[in-house]
């Protein structure tokens, strides 16, 4: 069981930055530029993957044993993130993030 704990625990801290790189990159290439490209944004969608990857292996192949309060810590926060996404799927915040460039509406209802 200590290495799925490892697993769950290493891999969301993953996630999270290579979901935070995304963002990061697409609101400063954007705003910089002025607009945006398709292929900076696949491009950054390759580069978020490697990163979760890596950060995840990185820390798996140390080997460092977690405790259960750790272990629960992480399965609330990937409780929260899917939690967030489903609750932002049907009724976004009305910023940017969320606005859909074709029908200039928010979310999927």
């Amino acid at each position: 069981m200590g290495k799925s704990k490892e697993f769950v625990k290493y891999r969301l801290k993953g996630v999270l930055l290579g979901l935070s790189f995304i963002i990061i990159f697409f609101y400063t290439y954007s705003g910089i530029i002025g607009k945006n490209f398709l292929i900076l944004d696949i491009l950054s969608f390759i580069i978020s993957i490697i990163i979760c990857e890596y950060i995840t292996l990185k820390y798996i192949l140390t080997f460092n044993q977690i405790t259960s309060k750790e272990f629960i810590f992480s399965i609330l926060i990937w409780c929260i993130l899917l939690l967030c996404f489903i609750v932002f799927t049907f009724y976004p915040i009305h910023i940017g993030l969320f606005k859909d460039p074709i029908t200039n509406g928010y979310g999927i209802i």
